[in-house]
């Protein structure tokens, strides 16, 4: 991963467990398109399989790239051969919310779940 992102080529982006380099991203806020160029064998499969079947309709994932992370479900994945060992992917994301485990969420008075983490991280790190 650190070879892959010191390298001065295509950055690299990162769809759940898949990373990839892509050509370019388009963030339109509500929807992200995705234009790669694959080579690798097990990318294209995994991409393949994000579109889902008729039974689902889509993996939901976070998308990672740039320092920027949003949680998306697939919408389009169109894939193109252009030669032997290389396919193009037009990938479509719609941007989501996060799953809740509203379990695991405590406030406390009038600070959220949120506001509890940026304390104790304030404390742990500048006392």
């Amino acid at each position: 991963m650190r070879a892959i992102a010191a390298e001065d080529l295509a950055p690299w982006w990162k769809l759940g467990n898949v990373v990839f380099r892509a050509m370019e991203v388009e963030d339109r806020g509500a929807v992200i398109h995705v234009a790669a160029r694959v080579k690798d064998d097990a990318v294209p499969r995994a991409l393949e399989e994000a579109r889902g079947d008729r039974f689902s309709r889509g993996t939901k994932a976070h998308f990672t790239w740039s320092g920027r992370s949003k949680y998306i479900k697939v919408t389009g994945v169109h894939a193109k051969t252009t030669s032997a060992r290389s396919k193009m992917f037009r990938l479509e994301f719609e941007v989501e919310e996060p799953p809740q485990d509203y379990f695991t969420e405590v406030s406390i008075g009038a600070k959220t779940p949120a506001d509890l983490t940026e304390s104790g991280l304030r404390s742990v790190l500048f006392g």
